[in-house]
């Protein structure tokens, strides 16, 4: 979606292709954390309560 906005908006004049090339850099930047965060979370999830199980005993 951001590539065929960011085409539209080349295309026309409104911004250059370096700076569309800019914006998606900065935006796998700004997801990339986030989606590492996401898919390890359930790991952690996971031993939280595993180690709340063990400290019972």
């Amino acid at each position: 979606m951001l590539i065929g906005y960011g085409g539209v908006r080349v295309a026309s004049g409104t911004i250059s292709p370096g700076s569309l090339i800019a914006i998606i850099i900065y935006m796998f930047q700004i997801v990339l954390p986030f989606s590492h965060i996401a898919t390890r979370l359930p790991h952690f999830k996971k031993r939280w309560v595993q180690q709340t199980e063990f400290n019972k005993y």
